[in-house]
């Protein structure tokens, strides 16, 4: 399943220089990733200084971004 970048992004762009397959790019007011390209390897959450690429299974999040009602919501 493909990260997905939250509203926390402060649009950096560490997470699109590391991604091994450029499937991050700037989008309107936060960077996106292109779920079809991603390989959920992780690198973006790794480098983010604020956290805001998550695996959108752990957190519920669709990849347009929206919370999914469908998804599982895990909460620690």
């Amino acid at each position: 399943m493909a990260y997905v970048i939250s509203d926390e992004c402060i649009s950096c762009g560490a997470c699109e220089a590391d991604c091994p397959v450029s499937a991050i790019s700037e989008g309107d007011g936060k960077y996106v990733i292109d779920a079809d390209t991603c390989i959920d390897c992780g690198a973006c959450a790794g480098t983010c200084p604020v956290g805001a690429p998550h695996g959108h299974k752990l957190l519920g999040i669709s990849n347009d971004g929206e919370r999914s009602l469908r998804a599982p919501l895990f909460v620690w």
